[in-house]
Parts: structure tokens; sequence; C-alpha cells
């Protein structure tokens, strides 16, 4: 046999086997004696009219079927043409006597191995087919396990990963009926399963399923086997494709260095170079890879590798040489459209773009979607398929949209006809369904917001695009679309986080699924903080193990849940709101500005009762530059450090109020959809007036949401306003890195509910109690990795426990229930800050309760005084009670301290701008004084009624007049 192991789907030398059978495929496994098969159910009737004829044919097929057998066993050491002769003449023995299916479906099975390495993989197929026919109604057992496995190796070396899909998950969803499965035989299975994972796109669960292949791989063979060397090549893949590519040069070395030598190390070496730009070291590793070849799906890849060195190295002949040999091989090779081939035409298109060369390149982009594309083939390059699912990449078919409309975008820029801009916005649209499609395949969160983070620019081009058409047409629809958008980059993950949460109650759906699902997910946020705190080298093996299980068996019931269709289509159809929704939900005094920042734009949308406009706003270095120094002045500012952030303030201001400010200056309340950096500043701490400094909040009261989808669509009903209420250091002891807050309980205690204080304020207890009150207070400390997430934290008391039993960490979070909380408020510094994520906002504490349903956040963006802050919340509080909204609460808590004449260092923003409202903003509670001078009314109204009645039975007189009764 010449084929050799494929992970990947590439393939190596090596091994006498193909991609996915690299350990043998038993489909009669050999005897724990190690002696020749016996043909299963080979026992055929005595009662056949020809005993003596039928004897012989016994005997020459048990000779053939051991000698058969002894081959394989030998780690496949045999010749595809002989070894056809054999089994051919064995089925032709076995065809003539009745009741041996499972010997032909054995004999199918290793045919398909042969026709896999003659090259013949559709006949492979056709044996593989006729192998399960024969299986049909027998129960799971090692043979239908290799035939399944092999099947779905085959059709995802064909790129038919929707049959492979069924393949491997038939096996998956079955795998505790499959008897006697070896250890080996699970490593291939969850390798398998994470190559799927890998080529739809979900590197996480990829790298999940890689961790498994991994376990089983090692209990089984030696560190240095080739089959554990290409799992860990499985591996580094995907840290490459999660942004770690000097991670994976790292580990690349270090396989190296074991003296492996298999051609896939050198060209994925070479291919992560290319990652960092360093071209040399590419081509070195490229070419090594290529003087070690043999396999002619390898080569394939490396042409293409090559070819992008050369182009990186601006040798344009070269590369270009590269591609032609690629095409040639794969037109040899392939006998369908695929992936590799539209790989190749991409490249082209990208040397004439750099070649100026925008008409052939587009025709090398057509080239490419028609390749990728099972059923469309229109060779002009202004069109594209309208069905989007019938493709064989849908992450090459995403990049081949996106690159094709932005080469449109220059053929208008050199030659300025409305069709050329109407192609790539017609493409722009195109890709954006393609991203909502991709995305819904991932399966973490971590997955899609690292996708989202990716495909960012691609709403920055389509909103610029957009919006030209609309200054050249002044067509509505596509002012609409650049705000739908902008909607469709903002906070995807989080609203379907929601969407998934609202939906749990769906009448039709499991209630053990649901249960289980709210397991798995604390498991999940449980093992992530130990595998965090763990700094041992065994016990964090066995962490991420777990950890890979658990995210393994959550994707599957989150899969099982998707089955129901209303289930699935509210959970991701949340299309962005039309317009005239959203100014349904608005009320008269209220205006919605919502931003996207594009790399030298800021486009606002702004959405009143009344109006819809849109305005690109030029932003110049001096924006940029006064922004730092703002966001510096809030942020850094601590004991007599000065205020610096008036004049940038103004600045920032200038850039993004002012250009609207005509269409909202009459608006009394903001709602502000912010974009990237914005996130960190609040627009009412802008100074909109230098000469008088006033700030934006002396004018309006403002609140944040995470998209205009988060806008209630009704006044929320007033509630009995339970407060839940936790100051865990208000008097601490000395402990070390333990700061009192002595404000904190004097914060709390002027609340009226549920309160903890210091030992009584356990995580525990917050855990046991926090889905059963309307307002959650958290008095305490934070802290926030901006560099990683999930490491940060919310803390409790402190025991004598392992440290994340005191704090509360973002995973955890992430699994609350608190679809019945109406308001949290983290009063800890920073609660509000965190990890900056194109398209998703701040990774930061407070919109982990977002994710676990709280609808109303009050939180911190950056550290204040502790006796300030406490007073700015009992003030909040107290204008809560008063009836009035979140937001208006908090703004007249703010302005007692910017108009407090006896301290002047309080109109800095920084003491009261860090607190911020986020979502909901309705009213808390009904005004008591309304209700108190509405009764006592109603009482004098009573009295006077019951008097009049009374003097009317004993003086009878004509009825009053309105004078006499005034």
């Amino acid at each position: 046999m010449t084929r050799a192991v494929n992970a990947i789907c590439l393939k190596t030398v090596g091994l006498k086997v193909s991609c996915l059978i690299f350990t043998i495929v038993a489909f009669c496994p050999p005897s724990a004696t190690g002696e020749a098969h016996t043909p299963p159910e080979y026992t055929i009737s005595s009662s056949h009219p020809n005993d003596s004829a039928m004897h012989k044919d016994m005997l020459r097929c048990r000779v053939l079927y051991a000698k058969v057998n002894a081959l394989f066993d030998d780690n496949f050491n045999f010749t595809s043409g002989p070894m056809m002769q054999m089994l051919t003449e064995i089925m032709d023995i076995t065809m003539r006597y009745p009741g041996a299916d499972t010997l032909l479906s054995d004999l199918y099975g290793k045919m398909a191995i042969c026709y896999q390495d003659l090259g013949k993989d559709e006949d492979a197929v056709a044996s593989l087919r006729k192998a399960k026919a024969l299986r049909k109604n027998k129960k799971p057992d090692r043979s239908l396990f290799n035939i399944y496995l092999t099947l779905g190796n085959l059709f995802m070396k064909s790129y038919a990963y929707d049959s492979a899909e069924y393949h491997f998950t038939y096996i998956e969803d079955r795998l505790a009926q499959f008897r006697g499965l070896r250890k080996n035989e699970l490593h291939r299975l969850w390798n398998e399963l994470g190559v799927l994972h890998y080529n739809y796109g979900d590197h996480k669960l990829a790298l999940n399923y890689y961790q498994q292949a991994l376990q089983n791989g090692l209990s089984v063979f030696p560190p240095q086997a080739e089959q554990i060397v290409m799992v860990q090549n499985n591996i580094i893949a995907v840290l490459l494709r999660l942004d770690r590519p000097h991670e994976a040069i790292r580990k690349y070395h270090t396989l190296i260095s074991y003296g492996n030598t298999l051609p896939i190390l050198f060209h994925n070496l070479g291919k992560t170079y290319q990652r960092v730009e360093k071209y040399d070291s590419a081509l070195l590793y490229l070419k090594k890879a290529e003087s070690l070849a043999s396999d002619d799906v390898l080569k394939i890849k490396l042409f293409n590798n090559l070819a992008i060195t050369y182009i990186g190295l601006k040798d344009y002949d070269q590369a270009l040489r590269c591609l032609d040999n690629a095409i040639l091989l794969n037109r040899r090779f392939y006998k369908t459209k695929n992936a590799a081939l539209a790989y190749s035409y991409m490249n082209k298109a990208r040397i004439c773009e750099q070649q100026h060369k925008i008409i052939e390149a587009l025709k090398e982009y057509q080239a490419a979607i028609r390749v990728l594309h099972f059923d469309f083939n229109d060779s002009s390059f202004y069109t594209a398929p309208d069905d989007l699912n019938n493709v064989v990449s849908r992450p090459y078919f995403f990049e081949c949209l996106h690159n094709k409309a932005i080469a449109l975008r220059k053929l208008y820029e050199t030659s300025p006809q409305h069709q050329h801009l109407q192609a790539s916005f017609i493409h722009y649209e195109k890709a954006a369904k393609m991203m909502d499609l991709i995305r819904k395949s991932y399966s973490s969160e971590e997955a899609k917001l690292l996708f989202s983070n990716h495909t960012h620019m691609v709403y920055e081009e389509a909103i610029a695009t957009a919006f030209e058409l609309y200054e050249h047409t002044k067509e509505e629809r596509y002012k609409e679309t650049a705000f739908a958008f902008s909607e469709k980059a903002k906070m995807t993950v989080l609203s379907e986080a929601l969407g998934a949460l609202k939906l749990k109650k769906l009448p039709g759906l499991p209630t053990d699924l649901i249960s289980e699902q709210a397991q798995y997910k604390r498991n999940i946020g449980r093992l992530l903080v130990r595998l965090g705190d763990t700094r041992d080298s065994a016990v964090s093996l066995k962490i991420r193990s777990d950890l890979a299980a658990s995210e393994i068996a959550l994707s599957k019931i989150e899969d099982q849940l998707e089955k129901n269709k209303r289930y699935r289509n509210l959970k991701y159809d949340r299309k962005p709101l039309g317009i005239s929704e959203i100014r349904l939900r608005l009320q008269k005094n209220e205006a919605l500005i919502e931003y996207y920042l594009a790399q030298h734009d800021a486009f606002i949308f702004t959405l009143t009762a009344d109006d819809f406009t849109l305005h690109r706003v030029p932003l110049s270095s001096s924006f940029f530059d006064s922004f730092e120094k703002l966001k510096a002045s809030l942020y850094a500012a601590g004991e007599g450090v000065a205020y610096r952030g008036a004049s940038p303030s103004y600045t920032v201001y200038k850039h993004l109020v002012e250009p609207v400010s005509g269409l909202i200056n009459d608006k009394k309340n903001w709602i502000v959809v912010p974009d990237g950096m914005l996130s960190y500043i609040p627009i009412e701490a802008l100074v909109s007036d230098t000469a008088a400094s006033r700030f934006v909040i002396e004018e309006h009261a403002v609140r944040y949401t995470y998209s205009s989808l988060f806008l209630p669509a009704a006044d929320e009903t007033s509630s009995d306003g339970s407060i839940l209420a936790f100051a865990p250091f208000d008097h601490v002891k000395k402990m070390p890195d333990i700061h009192p807050l002595k404000g904190s309980g004097k914060e709390i205690g002027a609340l009226q509910g549920t309160l903890y204080y210091n030992e009584a304020a356990t995580k525990t207890a917050f855990l046991q109690q926090a889905n059963a009150f309307d307002v959650i207070h958290l008095a305490t400390h934070a802290e926030t990795f901006s560099e990683d997430p999930l490491r940060s934290f919310i803390s409790f008391y402190p025991g004598l426990q392992q440290a994340y039993d005191s704090k509360l960490y973002m995973p955890e979070i992430y699994a609350l229930d608190l679809d019945k909380t109406k308001m949290i408020v983290i009063s800890a510094c920073e609660a509000g800050s965190g990890k900056l994520m194109n398209g998703e906002g701040l990774i930061s504490l407070s919109r982990a309760f977002a994710f676990a349903g709280c609808p109303s956040i009050v939180t911190s963006l950056w550290k204040a005084d502790d006796e300030l802050t406490a007073t700015l919340m009992i003030s909040f509080y107290r204008n809560l009670k008063k009836g009035y909204t979140k937001d208006e609460a908090l703004r007249n808590a703010k302005l007692e301290f910017l108009h407090a004449g006896q301290d002047h260092r309080l109109r800095s923003p920084v003491f009261w701008a860090n607190f911020i409202c986020i979502g909901d903003a309705s009213a808390l509670y009904n005004d008591s004084t309304i209700y108190t001078i509405s009764a006592i009314v109603a009482l004098i109204l009573l009295l006077v009624m019951v008097f009049l009645k009374v003097k009317k039975k004993h003086r009878p007189v004509p009825a009053f007049s309105e004078e006499e009764l005034n």
C-alpha cells in the first residue's frame, strides 16, 4: 500500500494506510491467542446438494481468509492489487452460499481499504455502503463501528461534511452500545470528530475532541508513536487558529526535536511562520516538507502554501508557478469540487490584486466561488449564489465572498460605476449571512467570540459601502441596512445566550435536558475556576480532560435541544429590530444613539419616535489622542492627582455628540449603544460647554444598552423591590491582600432587605439566594483581568477553604440563572471593565451578569473612593424609592455630587461618573409620596361625600349650585 496517515485531511508518509485508518480497522478482530481468523457466520447448512464442493470451498476460503487477516494484522503490510484478488476470490466463494452476511460485510470493509489505497474512493464508499446494508438490524459491534467510522472518513475526505457528520454522530450517539471497543478505536473516533469540527471552523470543540483522542491514545501508544504525534500536530493546528502562533511554533519545534520527520510537521511549521510573516523561515520548512512528501494531497497543500510564502516575499512568478502546479495536481487527484482547488484560485486572485489587476482578480475569485459551490457555475463576477448552504467549505466560501466584495469596491474606486458598488454591497450582504451560518455551527461562547473578533472588519466595510450608496441614491433601504449591519455586529453571542435562557421554558422541551444543560454549565464553570487555580501539571491535565468531556457533552445536549425547530429559530433568528419597531419602543423624551467605530470614521445612528438619521464623522488623530488622555484622567486619577480631562473631554464631545446634538438635545433621556473603545468612557462625563464647564449629565439622563434588540417592548411592571445585599469587607480582621471597605456597611445598611455583613457574606449564601430577590447589591472587591477575562472575579468573605470558595469567577456567573432578578448593582471597582472584543464590547463581570439573564445592571468602570461610593449609592436608592427610573435615579445622585457646593473637588467626574446604568431602566418602585397624597385626597373626598349625604337627610333644600359649594 502507498497511502499514509491523514491528519486534518492531509496525508503523510510512514504508515501503510489512509488518513482515517491509521490503526488496524478490525472488522473481524484477531483472537486473544493470535490465531488465524475464522470467517464469521461461515457455518453453512449440511443439506447443501454438493457437500464435497462446499467442503473444498470452505477449505480454500479458510486458507485465503487467514492469509488476508494475517496481512492486515501485520500493520497493513500488503499490496492492494494482490489483496483485492484474494478478497474477490473469497467473495466469489461466499456468494455461492446463503447466510454469510457478516463475513460479506467484513470482506466489503477490507475491499474499501484497498480501494481507498488505490485512489478509488468512490468504489471504497460503494463497498462500505454494501457492508453497512448487510449489517442492517444487527446489534452494534466493532465491525459496524469501523464501517461507519471509515465511511465518515471517506465522506470528509471528499468534503461531504454533512454525510461525514451523520456517520460519526451515529457512532457517538450509540457509543455505549458498541461493546468491546478498544481505546485505539476511540482514539480514532475522537480524532476524526476533531478533524470534522476543525473543518467546520469550530476550533474550540475540535480541540476538546483532540484532547480526548490524546488521552485515549496515550493509554495505548508510546508518547513518541506516530499516532500520538499526529494528534499533537492537530492540537497545535488549533492553537494557530486560536491566534496563538508563537506557542504553536514552540510546540512544533519540540515535536521535531524528538526526531519526528513527518513532512506534515515541517509543512505546518512553515505555514505557522507565514502567520508571523517570517517568510524565509516559512520557505525553509516548506521546502523540507516538499523533499519528504510523497502524498498527492500533501503536495497540493504544499504548493498552495509555498505560493503564499512567495507572495509574502513578493516573488509573484514563483508563486504563480506553485499555484499552477497545485491546480494541475488537484484536477488529476480529485474528481469533485474541493476547498484546496478554491484556495489556489483565491491565492491567484491575491497576486492579481497586489499587481493592481482587479478585473483578473475578480475572475479568479469567481472561479473559486464556482469551485466552492456545488450547483453554481455562473462566470460573471457580478453574480454570487443565493443558496449559501450547498457549499464545500463554509469558512472558505465566506472568505471568498468577503475578498470579492473588497475587490469590487476597489474596482469602483478605479472605475466609479454604480454597478460595481452595488455588486460589492450584495457580496457584503451574502458574506454577513454566511457569517451567521458559521457562527450558529459553533458550540462554545469562546469560539463565537473569537469569530466575531476576526470578522468585525466585514461589518465596518459593509456599513461604509451602504453609507456611500445611501449618499449617492438617497434610498432609505441603504441607511436601514447600514443600521442592521451595525446591530448584527454587536452582542450577537450575548443575544443568542439570552434567547436560549428565555426559551428554556418553551413547551415541548425535555425538562431533563434543560436540567442536564444547567448542570454541565455549572460544572464547566467550576472546572475553569479550578484550572486557573491549580499549578500541579498532573491535576491540570486531569481537569482539562474533564473539561473537554463536559464541553463535548454540553454541545451534544444543545444539539438535541436545537432539534426543536421553534427553539432553534427563536434562539438564532434574533434579527435586528426594524426602524419602525424601535420607534414604537422609544418614548417621546428618548433618543437612541448608536455608534459604530471604523478605522478612520465614526458612524452615528440616531433614532427618536419621529426620526432616523445616519452621520459619518471623520476621526482625526486629535480625537484618538484626546480619547486616551480622557481615559487616563478618569482611570488613573487618585488621591492628590488633579483631573485634567476637561479639554480632551470636549474634543471627544465635538466628534461624538455635537454632530447630532441638534437632533437629540431636546430629548431628556439618551440610550447609548457604544462600540469598541467607547465602552470605556461614559458619555455623561463629556464636557458639552467649556465656557460654562457643563457636562452632558446636567441636561440628560444616560443609560447604555448592548444593542437596540435589548430595548424593552413595554414598561416593566413594578415589583416589590426586595433586596439581597452583601458587604463582606465592612470590618475585616487583618488578612493578607484584603483591604477593608469601611463605607460598604453604611452603604447596604441604608437598604431595607436581606443584608449580609462580613463573615456572613459568603459565596455560598449568594449562590443559594441569588435568584429569589428583585435586587442584588454587591458592595465588595472585584478584580478584572483584561487579558484573561475568565480569571476575573467578585470577592465574598474568605473562609478557610480554597480561594475559589470565596470568589465568584466569571465562568460561574455565566452559569447562573438570574431570570427573576430585576437589577444587579455591582458596587465594586472596575466590574464594568474588561477585555475589549470587537463585536461584543467589554468582556466584563457586568456582561457576565447580563449573560445570566439580569436585564438591568448598575456597575463601575474604574476605582473610586469607598466613602463617596457609599454616599452615591445611598442617594441612588433614595431616588429609586421616589419612583424614578434607574437612569434618572443615578443621574440625580450624580448631580448631588456635581452641585455639592461645599466640596468643589466633587465636580470632577472621577468621583461620580464611574457608575453607569446598563439595560432596562424602568422604575423599580411606585412613588410612595404620590400614593400617600392620593390616599389623603381620596379620604377627604369620601368624608365630604358622607357629610353632604347626612346633611341632605336632615335639611332638605334645593340642590347646591357650584358657586355655593365653592
